[in-house]
């Protein structure tokens, strides 16, 4: 009795632990889940950064970090060679749009989808990937929809500043 007194609920936890191991073993191998990324290049794609004019973007990403959460980044060329500017507008999806529908961190849009945003981003990277700095942020209020082969969103800090993006993909 001693040992398990000294042991208290640790056995217990261990043993939990491994019974989930094959859980997360069948996820690895391609049950569907929540969460991954899509990506697309893009035909016609504008966007603009806070107080700048719109200008050319070439490929849109969406990140879902988990089934009703939503990134939607317009991605153009930075102002060195291979660096890349990202502008990403971040939402909850509105009562009836679909999740995408994800399997292996690979995910595809499944139909129209409506975010109401909460914030909005914008980053640069170098060539190598690295971030250049922090990313500015700003609490917004706007929207994004996403329907078949185009996105568009619109969103309007309470400091004043506004960004706009919409793109169609192939």
């Amino acid at each position: 009795m001693p040992v398990v007194r000294a042991l208290g609920r640790w056995p217990l936890l261990l043993a939990a632990a491994a019974l989930a191991l094959p859980l997360n073993g069948a996820r690895a191998q391609g049950l569907s889940e929540g969460f991954g990324q899509w990506q697309s290049r893009s035909g016609d794609c504008r966007r603009n950064l806070a107080g700048a004019a719109s200008a050319a973007c070439m490929a849109v990403q969406l990140n879902q970090r988990m089934a009703g959460l939503l990134n939607v980044s317009f991605l153009a060329r930075g102002e060195q060679k291979s660096a890349v500017s990202q502008l990403t507008f971040v939402g909850e999806l509105k009562p009836g749009s679909s999740a995408m529908a994800c399997r292996n961190g690979r995910c595809s849009p499944t139909g129209l989808m409506q975010l109401a945003l909460s914030s909005v981003s914008e980053t640069s990277f170098d060539a190598r990937g690295l971030a250049e700095g922090l990313p500015k942020a700003w609490p917004v209020n706007g929207t994004c929809v996403v329907a078949a082969q185009r996105l568009s969103c619109q969103a309007k800090a309470l400091s004043g500043e506004q960004w706009s993006a919409e793109a169609t993909t192939p």
